[in-house]
């Protein structure tokens, strides 16, 4: 179209808006305007004859961003420096910053796209609305380094970098001198936290300068780089740009303007000017971007390109600006409308909202429903201001030198006459003035509001509810609010919907494109069918988009009928139970025959959809709650709806309500199946019987007919015969008399199947039958056969099956595909959502040709191979891979089960391989061989080649990662050489054992990680952080709370727990010490079991100490709870890892048995399993001392004593005082001030107040409550469990090498006078076994800790006056197990009397026995012998039972050394729980002694 075409400015506002309004105006309504296809509505261009005349030009800065050399030479006031650690919460992209305003042309493509990624924060507010940015870029604008392929691993840079600097401007304000350090600006700040230091002005210079010194420092990396900017956006300032005011130019690189010109209409404000689509065209190249203003095809908007190559504008475009020593970066041409952009948060949230009908977890539903909430008000607000007038601007970003100039305005930078002639000779802009009062604006704002207004009516009425006709009606809507505001829908995949929706500009099939104005086409032209909107656009996961495809048949369908939705309910309970859309076996379910599987149940129809409708066990993932709830919010009863759907039916699956954690969730075990009837009908006998068969295994049970365990399989399977019972039997008969009826024939049927019956109570339950076995004969139920004769009891009759046949191997669902487990994965919330795929959906999707091997078989290092161990692929991706692989080289296929479980071993053991060829670390040896060092080798050389490497690996990680501090002393005498060489091993990940506490010799600054630990966590993961309080640092107990008391409720009551329960309930016991008690993790890590039974109770209190010489400083009060939860782990859970001879002394073992290798190692792993940040000991430590300053001076002694950092003996009493002390701390403010709920007593004081015994009876309610005691029975339950135990290892006591029999065990109970509360007698045979039978002569182990006298399992405990000293076992011995010795010198009878007849009033330590070589006496009289200085032995301090023994000792010959010797050893004569004392009889009573014991009345114990 040529210029002369065109008509002047004063027609062309006419027109355009004389068309415009006119076929507005024919239409009633805007929706009726907007859906009508009219004619396209002429819209003109035009030129300007005298463009000064016709409009009037302003001039404003938008922005600046000065590049800055030297940071001090900022002139401008700044109060405030952010030099704080950053986290990534503080670092972002800066691109959107820097891409106008760094010269991109410079840069490569690679470049550019590695520039795409520079980070940065702010460093500071500058007065005038200035920020002072820290940004991170690439150094070399044509190398991409490997930082910069993902945003992740630059923001890790980029963070490191920024710290660095932060970190070295803090070390150099530390380290400045006296002088210095007396300014005001550093003695108002806290050195120790600078994440908002105070500036002052007076400072301002100094402290900057110091800045620039740190950044110079650290800004050496070769790759990326620290870019300066003093940044101002969007300001639009009139006046003149003064640079003086806020820099010396001296510091600054370069300085980029974004300066603006604005088109305004020189006659009054009712004109509107917009740039024109067809003048932009001649004017502008091929890159760029030009898209639509207002949803009109002859306006548009345009942005010049952000790459590396030239602009891409004609030289009349470019002659506008001034270009003399000046570069151009970038330039738009847009009009001003409201267009502002809300952050991309969700792609269409309001079709989403619709669409996808609340099929989401309760977190996640509530975030959509926000965020179309947010996008709607969003879309009033910029409807709202569509009433103002539009006008043209021009923008350009400059970028000049720092001397170009200092004070100048914006028109500097325009040649005015240029831009007259570009208007005077481009068709540049389309005008629209008002006429009669109308014009663009009133038009658009009605356009706007009726979307706005529409989207919000959608949003109220069809939230969640999805439908055909309202999903694509949002989805259009939305589309077309993007296009009126912001020229283009902002979501890239959904643009190809727009032309068949009508809404788009550009597109020649667009109803908009043909009108000339928004237009919105018909919505069915969109969707293929009666589909929903694309759900790609909201999820990647196909068995989300299945579950919107599963209910949206029913969304469409609710105003049809109670029938039809119904059936719609029947199908989507059919696909939720069956897992899967299609194929359904609907017609087998209406059958006659019942499908594949057996039936267990026959119910009404209505009173089973009554059930299903009323349960609450269909709630997310699964489907069909969702579609109780919209059919209920229609108003229909879905009870009655579903009982029409089900009537055709005749069986249906049987649904599960509860699944094995007993949460509340519906389920189907894919063969159990139930027969449906209409109220009015009578259940088919195959239905009865199968309804019966719970209440008559339940009677059977309950009457003790026949033992449960002979009912399991019935139940599992069925009894054969009560089919034919149930249809023989007197019709009409009640269900009890019939339960009863069939009870009595059910135990014929046991007892013909071989199992056993009470013929007593069978003979009882005759006599209640209904009917007679006679008239059973009758009814051709019995035979005329006798089976018993007393009670006379008749056999089946022919016709009844009687034998129950259960198959070996009975498939449990036909053979089908698995579908995937129905759990969503939260779809990401950005508009770029990243192409992730969901674990399980591969499972369903792939189906491999080859047959899939055995999972129970063995992986052959081909198939290892084959395994993609890359830790950022999913287990699903790798399978896919995995599948790929096989079938290239007809490898047989592993189920998706065997390969995940397969995987997630090799990645928990996988380790960094070396090759042993080239040196170099590899993460796949065995395709590094065939590709690389090995190629031209054979199979069997590259497979014994990765055999070598991966065992050279595992051999270092076990033997050669773990250094021993006495080495390295040994190796390095220097203690500063120590320290440096003991930090470089840490550093590297090694392992340090005997490693003492360094942190007082490490500098302050030191940001290596805490030399206090044993083990270290590799680099990266343990971050520094400011000193957090003490209710910080104890948040893991808070948190684990929970589950350990859910497992110590299992412990206490005899469950059993898992490995991970195990260890959960471990670390927690270690965290009490450390967190709660402040203990250093070396500390706790080296208490023995001897230390905890040697704990002593001081008043509320149970003190514990570290009796270990050479330990650290261990002194504890522990709170009663406490102590109980401690004394479950030592009493239930450490023995079990524990064996007898092997086992440890520490208080804390692994699960393999060997002492706890760091406790420090195992609080990082508490805090991992639940994802919190770590706090170390040190942290503890560091909240305690800030805490404390509030504290007297001798409370802190007080406290310091408690902590270890004073030599010399504690009281109890001063450890009391100070673990109180030391809880007051921890208090936080908010607890100040709040009542105290009262305190549940603990099982432990329980005990103390109740003691059990083999006699005694449980307390009372009564009893307890006046004790202060719970009255449930809690507390009472766990009382006659431990009777119960104690009663058991009694009764177990008595029999020793003979196996006892239940008569003999019955009349020692009944010796016994126990009614109740004990084991039954086939119990105690059952648990009965023989004693130990191994060799102790030969035990290498035995002779070891006779020779070292290291037995472990066993400590001594003062029980106080007058019992004194005794012997505890510390873990659990079997019947037959050797505890430990008698140990001394061995001398000769004699000698030993001799040495008694001296003794006077001190107890004697002499075991005398009798020898091959004749009588002799162990003396361990003398104490400490001498062969073990320091050692107390345990033989002497076991204590004396003529009744309760659980020792016997015996004699035997041990090789010790050159020489073989007379050992007396103590064998376990029954059970020995933990924590049980340990006694033998010593063979002597009160009239032993020539009467002089006749006052030692515990001779007679």
């Amino acid at each position: 179209m040529d210029i002369e075409d065109f008509e002047p400015f004063d027609v062309a506002c006419a027109e355009n808006t004389r068309g415009l309004v006119t076929e507005f105006q024919k239409f009633q309504s805007v929706s009726q305007f907007l859906s009508t296809d009219s004619p396209r509505i002429p819209i003109f261009a035009t030129v300007l004859d005298k463009a000064c005349e016709v409009v009037r030009y302003s001039y404003d800065f938008d922005g600046v961003v000065i590049h800055l050399e030297d940071v001090s030479c900022l002139k401008a006031g700044l109060h405030y420096l952010f030099v704080g650690k950053v986290d990534p919460s503080k670092v972002i992209n800066h691109w959107h910053i820097l891409r106008k305003h760094v010269d991109l042309t410079a840069y490569t493509a690679e470049g550019v796209m590695s520039f795409r990624r520079s980070m940065g924060s702010v460093l500071a507010y500058v007065d005038g609305g200035y920020f002072l940015n820290i940004s991170c870029v690439p150094v070399d604008p044509n190398n991409t380094a490997p930082m910069f392929r993902s945003e992740i691993m630059a923001k890790a840079h980029a963070i490191g970098m920024i710290n660095a600097v932060y970190s070295n401007f803090n070390a150099r304000l530390k380290g400045l001198p006296p002088r210095d350090l007396a300014r005001a600006s550093i003695m108002k700040n806290d050195l120790g936290n600078l994440t908002k230091m105070n500036v002052l002005a007076g400072d301002q210079r100094f402290l900057l300068d110091l800045f620039m010194s740190s950044v110079k420092d650290v800004n050496v990396d070769v790759d990326m780089g620290i870019y300066l900017t003093l940044t101002k956006f969007g300001q639009r300032d009139r006046g003149w740009f003064d640079l003086r005011r806020l820099v010396d130019t001296r510091g600054v690189a370069d300085i980029s303007y974004h300066v603006a010109v604005n088109i305004h209409p020189s006659s009054d404000g009712t004109v509107n000017l917009l740039w024109s689509r067809c003048g932009l065209q001649e004017v502008v190249g091929q890159r760029g971007t030009l898209f639509s203003s207002y949803s009109m095809t002859e306006t548009a908007n345009f942005q010049s390109n952000l790459d590396h190559l030239p602009m891409d504008v004609d030289p009349r475009l470019m002659d506008v600006m001034l270009s003399q020593d000046v570069k151009v970066n970038f330039l738009q041409l847009y009009t001003v409308t409201p267009h502002c952009h809300t952050p991309a948060a969700a792609k269409h949230p309001v079709s989403r909202v619709v669409t996808m009908c609340d099929m989401h977890n309760e977190r996640h539903r509530r975030m959509i429903n926000a965020l179309a909430d947010r996008y709607v008000a969003h879309a009033d607000d910029l409807a709202a201001k569509t009433v103002t007038q539009a006008y043209a601007r021009f923008e350009g970003v400059f970028l000049v030198g720092p001397q170009f100039h200092e004070v100048m305005p914006a028109s500097d930078f325009f040649a005015e006459p240029m831009l007259d002639r570009l208007l005077e000779t481009v068709p540049m802009l389309v005008p629209f003035r008002q006429q009669d009062g109308v014009g663009l604006q009133h038009v658009v704002h009605a356009v706007a509001s009726y979307l706005s207004g529409s989207l919000h009516d959608l949003l109220d009425h069809a939230r969640g509810m999805g439908g055909y006709e309202n999903s694509w009606r949002a989805f259009q809507l939305e589309l077309a609010a993007e296009e009126l505001f912001f020229g283009r829908p902002l979501c890239l995949s959904t643009r190809q919907f727009s032309p068949a929706l009508g809404v788009s500009a550009t597109s020649p099939n667009s109803l908009t494109r043909m009108r000339g104005f928004l237009c919105l086409g018909p919505i069915g032209s969109a969707s293929v069918g009666e589909s929903p909107p694309p759900l790609e656009t909201w999820t990647k996961d196909e068995v989300q988009k299945a579950r919107v495809l599963r209910l949206f048949p029913l969304t469409d369908s609710l105003g049809a009928g109670h029938q039809i939705v119904g059936e719609q309910m029947a199908r989507i309970l059919l696909c939720d139970l069956y897992q899967r859309d299609a194929p359904l076996p609907g017609q087998s379910l209406k059958g006659p025959a019942l499908p594949f599987g057996r039936l267990v149940d026959c119910r009404s129809v209505s009173e089973f959809a009554r059930e299903v409708t009323d349960r609450r066990a269909f709630g997310y993932p699964l489907t069909f709650g969702r579609a109780v709830q919209m059919v209920t919010a229609m108003g229909y009863d879905p009870a009655h709806c579903l009982g029409l759907g089900l009537a055709p039916y005749k069986y249906f699956p049987h649904i599960k309500y509860w699944d094995e954690k007993r949460h509340l969730k519906a389920k189907w075990n894919n063969k159990d199946y139930v027969e449906l009837h209409q109220p009015a009908h009578i259940p088919s006998a195959a239905g009865r019987a199968a309804s019966y068969l719970g209440d008559i295994c339940a009677k059977i049970d309950e009457l003790g007919l026949s033992y449960s365990r002979n009912l399991v399989r019935y139940r599992e399977h069925g009894m054969p015969w009560l089919e034919r019972c149930v249809e023989r039997l007197p019709k009409g008969m009640p269900k009890d008399r019939a339960i009863t009826s069939l009870t009595f024939l059910s135990c014929i049927g046991l007892i013909q199947n071989g199992d056993f019956v009470t013929f007593g109570k069978m003979a009882e339950l005759e006599r209640s039958m209904p009917v007679s076995q006679r008239h059973l004969q009758d009814l051709h139920i019995l035979s005329r056969l006798l089976l018993i004769q007393n009670p006379a009891v008749w056999r089946f009759h022919e016709s009844i099956p009687y034998k129950l046949v259960v198959p070996r191997d009975v498939p449990s669902t036909p053979a089908r595909p698995r579908p995937p487990p129905q759990e969503e994965r939260v779809e990401p919330l950005d508009v770029q959502e990243e192409e992730e795929q969901v674990e399980e959906q591969l499972v369903e999707r792939i189906e491999p040709t080859s047959v899939p091997a055995s999972t129970n078989s063995r992986w052959t290092n081909l198939e290892v191979g084959l395994i993609d161990l890359s830790p950022d692929l999913s287990h699903s991706a790798a399978y896919n891979s995995y599948v790929k692989r096989c079938a290239e080289i007809s490898v047989s296929v592993r189920t998706f089960v065997s390969f995940k479980r397969k995987r997630q071993r090799l990645m928990a053991e996988q380790l960094v391989v070396h090759c042993l060829v080239c040196k170099e670390p590899q993460d796949n040896i065995h395709e590094h061989l065939a590709s690389g060092c090995l190629t031209d080798g054979t199979p069997a050389e590259r497979a014994a080649a990765a055999d070598q490497a991966q065992a050279s690996a595992s051999d270092w990680a076990r033997n050669a990662r773990v250094w021993d501090f006495e080495h390295i002393c040994g190796l390095l005498p220097d203690r500063g050489c120590q320290v440096a060489m003991v930090k470089e091993l840490l550093r590297l990940g090694f392992l340090i054992r005997n490693q003492p506490d360094l942190s007082e010799e490490a500098p302050s600054s030191s940001a290596g990680p805490s030399t206090s630990t044993a083990a270290v966590v590799p680099s990266g993961q343990r971050k520094k952080r400011s000193t957090g309080c003490l209710y910080q640092c104890k948040t893991i107990l808070r948190v684990a709370k929970e589950d350990t008391d859910r497992i110590r409720v299992d412990l206490e009551l005899g469950r059993s727990i898992s490995r991970r329960d195990k260890t959960v309930y471990r670390y927690y016991c270690e965290a009490v010490l450390v967190y709660n008690h402040v203990q250093v993790p070396m500390a706790v890590q080296n208490l023995t079991d001897a230390d905890w039974v040697g704990r002593v109770t001081h008043r509320s209190r149970v003190v514990l100490r570290s009796h270990q010489k050479d330990a650290a400083n261990f002194n504890v009060a522990l709170t009663l709870d406490e102590e109980s939860m401690l004394q479950t782990y030592f009493a239930r859970i450490r023995h079990q890892s524990l064996r007898p001879l092997e086992g440890s002394n520490r208080l804390f073992v692994s699960g393999s048995g060997q002492a706890v290798h760091s406790v420090s190692q195992d609080m990082y792993n508490f805090h991992a399993m639940y994802k919190l940040e770590t706090w170390t000991s040190l942290d503890v430590r560091r909240a305690v001392g800030v805490a404390a300053k509030r504290l007297t001076t001798q409370q802190q002694r007080t406290l310091d004593a408690y902590l270890g950092r004073c030599d010399g003996e504690v009281r109890d009493e001063d450890l009391v005082d100070a673990a109180e002390l030391l809880h007051s701390l921890a208090v936080t403010p908010s607890d100040e001030g709040t009542p105290v709920a009262p305190k549940r007593r603990c099982f432990t004081e329980f005990l103390s107040a109740f003691p059990v015994s083999l006699q005694g009876q449980p307390p009372s309610k009564v009893q307890r409550t006046s004790c202060g005691f719970p009255g449930d029975r809690t507390y009472y339950d766990k009382w006659r469990l431990s009777q119960y135990d104690l009663r058991r290892a009694h009764l177990l006591g008595y029999f020793g090498t003979h196996r006892p029999s239940d008569g003999k065990v019955a009349r020692l109970i009944s010796a016994e006078g126990w009614s109740g509360n004990c084991p039954r007698p086939h119990e105690i045979v059952e648990a009965w076994k023989p004693p130990s039978r191994s060799r102790v002569e030969t035990n290498p182990l035995i002779i070891r800790h006779v020779t070292e006298q290291s037995w472990t399992g066993i400590a001594i405990k003062d029980f106080g006056p007058p019992k004194g000293f005794g012997v505890i076992a510390t873990q659990h011995y079997s019947k037959g197990d050797v505890v430990c010795d008698y140990h001394g010198r061995i001398i000769t009878a004699a000698e030993g009397k001799a040495i008694l007849s001296r003794l006077r009033d001190e107890a004697g330590y002499l075991f005398f026995f009798d020898s091959p070589s004749g009588k002799m006496c162990v003396d361990a009289q003398t104490f400490p012998c001498a062969c073990h200085p320091g050692k107390d032995t345990y033989g002497r301090r076991i204590n004396h039972s003529g009744k309760s023994s659980n020792l016997k000792p015996f004699r035997c010959e041990l090789k010790l050394g050159d020489n073989v010797s007379d050992v007396i050893l103590f064998r376990a004569t029954r059970d020995i729980p933990v924590d049980t004392e340990l006694f033998f009889d010593y063979g002597v009573n009160r009239k032993s002694f020539c009467g002089e014991g006749l006052e030692l009345e515990w001779l007679d114990d």
